[in-house]
């Protein structure tokens, strides 16, 4: 390896780099947060502090990672809880209260995985190819860190799958199964839960001290929303 800082790295497996490195740092993005990433990570893993940029493009492409991770991981628990509830009403507020305990329980992980510096790379079109030696280096990095995010993306739609499949199953059981109205009713859920942290993870609005209160919470507004 090279050496960064006065610091010289022992070998590193790059077999296994990219998922090492989302690893190590979904753990630094769940304990400090996304400021000083590359340079906790480089701290954490014998790497450079530019060695993310080869296998993930950008900050965004390693957020991207762990997003897409994270997300897997949620698209299977929500259906395990919406097979084991009863289909309709229930199995919405109950995955609508999974999704607001995780949040709760791993804050800064939550917000990472919804932050701007993330998502706003969907907004970003490929580069073109041509270009000075530096500029097609820049672009490669952005197109990279891109497919991470849009992996997230895939993963995203997955989980949110989960919700439109338990509002097909509400809406069928009240004769009602078009499906703008279930994409409508998924979309609601969600929009209500990721709503109500907002508020409380960056707003500060407390109802209740506990997360066992607010997660109560989530479920009486889903609840209300659902039946109104």
């Amino acid at each position: 390896m090279t050496k960064a800082s006065g610091r010289a790295f022992p070998r590193y497996d790059r077999t296994n780099a990219a998922p090492a490195m989302r690893d190590a740092a979904r753990q630094i993005v769940s304990n400090d947060g996304v400021p000083n990433l590359f340079r906790r990570l480089a701290e954490e893993l014998p790497i450079t502090r530019s060695a993310p940029l080869h296998h993930f493009g950008a900050i965004s492409g390693l957020l991207g990672a762990i997003a897409e991770q994270v997300f897997e991981e949620l698209a299977a628990d929500l259906r395990e809880v919406r097979t084991a509830a009863p289909a309709g009403e229930e199995a919405l507020i109950g995955m609508a209260r999974h999704l607001a305990a995780f949040a709760l329980a791993n804050e800064k992980l939550y917000q990472a995985i919804h932050s701007p510096e993330l998502w706003q790379m969907l907004s970003t079109p490929r580069a073109a190819a041509d270009g000075d030696a530096t500029a097609r280096t820049k672009s490669k990095g952005r197109d990279r860190a891109l497919d991470w995010v849009l992996r997230a993306e895939r993963a995203r739609d997955e989980a949110f799958g989960e919700f439109a499949e338990a509002a097909t199953h509400r809406n069928s059981a009240r004769s009602s199964d078009e499906a703008d109205e279930t994409w409508m009713t998924a979309r609601m859920v969600t929009a209500l839960v990721d709503g109500y942290l907002f508020q409380r993870l960056n707003e500060n609005v407390l109802d209740g001290e506990s997360a066992e209160d607010a997660t109560d919470l989530v479920g009486d507004l889903v609840a209300l929303a659902l039946r109104s």
